[in-house]
């Protein structure tokens, strides 16, 4: 239960704080990229954003940047948007086991779940 509640306030705060997420971590201009297409293909209702998704996180850990916290928490945010709660929580923790090491680019929510975890 407490795993759930922390998943459900982990979500609402990123989704409410989204707009500013992208200033916060500094990411790459090439991922920033990926994600417009990630967004593009969400608002057009494709198929393969999914798939756009797991080249971006693929490439991340080819890559082993410093915010694949941030990309896992993007593609559990988009399964939290198509309902798939199962899914949300296993990137959502998978977010959380992959912080980010400068302290200062982790997103707050993150801090305070695991305080709360």
């Amino acid at each position: 239960m407490r795993t759930l509640l922390f998943i459900f306030y982990f979500l609402m705060v990123s989704h409410a704080k989204a707009q500013n997420r992208d200033e916060v971590v500094d990411v790459d201009p090439e991922y920033k990229s990926l994600f417009n297409e990630y967004d593009d293909c969400y608002e057009h209702q494709e198929q393969n954003c999914v798939e756009i998704l797991n080249k971006i996180i693929e490439k991340g850990k080819q890559e082993k940047v410093a915010f694949l916290d941030y990309l896992y928490g993007r593609k559990a945010f988009h399964f939290w948007n198509i309902q798939e709660l199962d899914s949300t929580m296993v990137y959502a923790q998978l977010a959380v086991e992959n912080l980010n090491p400068e302290e200062k680019q982790r997103p707050k929510t993150v801090a305070v779940g695991v305080v709360v975890g």
